[in-house]
Parts: structure tokens; C-alpha cells; sequence
């Protein structure tokens, strides 16, 4: 029987349909609304408590990390195009974390942002955010959403 990725009242808690959460959209979008991510994340979560959205917060930040580091390192020097995406192995391994870690992570991750494979366009819309104070300056960091 697989496991699931959230506890019964984490799913209990969530809204029921998709059309209720909000999506993360540019700040040009007309009737966008601006708000910090912890409160995007917490209205998608049906208000979890701060404590259950960490772990989220704290996988956007090591994907940031893998990001930055080791996809800059392994790209090609001589083409200024390229790029080697990330990828969830590639943030599993850089963490030394297991598969199954990742992918309960990576769940957490989708049920809170249901229009998002990974935290790339999450990241983009967070870019001015303070890395110094870890997953709490990201959560502060303001993006914009709409319904």
C-alpha cells in the first residue's frame, strides 16, 4: 500500500476543489492580489498551521540551493544557453536525502501549489527574497496571486 504524502488532517483541511485556491501569477496580471507566500500557502492549505508548512518551505529553499549551485556548475561553459534543469533526483542527491523523502516532499510541494510541477516559477516570483534568513525570508517574501 503506498503512503500518503499528508497526514488525515492535513487532508481534512485542504479545500475540497481546485477552483478555491489561489495560483501564483506575474505582478502585471490585472485582479492579481498581493500577498506574502506563507499566506498563499496557508489559504491553498485549508490553514494548516505555520509548523506543517516548514518542510514546504524548506524544500523550495533546497531546490534554490541546487539551483545555484550544482545546475551552474554542470552547465557548459562555452554556450551561454545552455542550462541543465533541475530535477528532484538531482535535489536528492545533493541533500543525501532518500527517494521516498523526496517525492513526500515533492507531494507536499503539489498540494499546495497545484498549478506547479517544481519550485521553479515559485522561485522566479520570489526572487528578491532574503536568503540570509532562510525558509522564514522566504516565506515573507511578497508574490502575487489570483483565483
Amino acid at each position: 500500500m503506498a503512503e500518503t504524502a499528508m497526514s488525515a488532517a492535513e487532508q481534512r483541511a485542504r479545500p475540497s476543489t481546485a477552483q478555491s485556491r489561489l495560483r501564483l501569477v506575474d505582478r502585471s496580471v490585472a485582479g492579481s492580489v498581493e500577498l506574502e507566500l506563507v499566506e498563499l500557502m496557508r489559504h491553498n492549505s485549508g490553514g494548516l498551521a505555520d509548523k506543517s508548512l516548514i518542510p514546504v518551505l524548506v524544500f523550495i529553499m533546497h531546490w534554490d540551493v541546487v539551483a545555484r549551485t550544482i545546475v551552474r556548475e554542470k552547465r557548459d561553459p562555452t554556450d551561454p544557453f545552455s542550462r541543465m534543469p533541475v530535477s528532484l533526483t538531482l535535489v536528492q542527491e545533493y541533500w543525501g536525502e532518500s527517494e521516498r523523502t523526496a517525492y513526500r516532499q515533492q507531494s507536499r510541494f503539489r498540494a499546495l501549489f497545484v498549478n506547479e510541477h517544481d519550485p521553479t516559477r515559485v522561485l522566479a516570483y520570489c526572487r528578491a527574497w532574503d536568503r540570509a534568513l532562510g525558509w522564514k525570508g522566504l516565506a515573507e517574501s511578497k508574490v502575487h496571486a489570483i483565483a
